[in-house]
């Protein structure tokens, strides 16, 4: 009965991949709010978003995580291209309409944002590598959410201006 809606497995395993984006856009991306101006609270605000996410839709992010990380480069152009674009786009609404006041004056605050970027790529990678092997639905990922708030606090702290370290 499967293969009267699919032509083939190719076909089931793409129409998943496509089904797992779009609920990633809807119910993560689209919500990136823009409106908060402040960098290290619109990441503290996403992860909230994403936590939420990833535990409404443990099976999807397990699915997606082992293409992307496993079998991305066995995809077709297409989808490889639609999956670049769609980080592209993520990651330039995430760096949209920011403002740069809170920022300490003594330090360049486009290189603040690079450090601050580079950082949360890292420790990305690094759970990535700590989490490779498990079951993403099976995973707590609350501590590692908490983690990053930690983090976040720590860049306030020496990226921004006493006052606005604190709040």
């Amino acid at each position: 009965m499967l293969f009267y809606y699919f032509n083939s497995k190719k076909d089931l395993y793409y129409y998943l991949i496509n089904y797992c984006i779009e609920i990633s856009e809807r119910e993560y991306l689209d919500l990136i709010d823009t409106s908060e101006r402040d960098i290290l609270k619109r990441f503290e605000l996403m992860s909230n978003t994403k936590l939420a996410f990833l535990t409404k839709y443990p099976n999807a992010i397990n699915f997606l995580g082992t293409i992307f990380y496993k079998h991305f480069d066995q995809l077709d152009e297409k989808l490889q291209s639609r999956i670049e674009a769609l980080w592209e786009s993520t990651h330039a609404k995430i760096y949209s309409n920011l403002d740069y006041s809170m920022f300490r004056d003594d330090i360049d605050h486009e290189k603040a944002i690079k450090l601050v970027l580079w950082t949360f790529q890292g420790y990305e990678q690094e759970l990535t590598n700590r989490l490779q092997d498990q079951d993403m639905s099976s995973i707590n990922f609350e501590p590692y959410f908490d983690e990053f708030i930690d983090y976040l606090h720590i860049m306030k702290t020496c990226f921004y201006k006493n006052e606005e370290a604190h709040s």
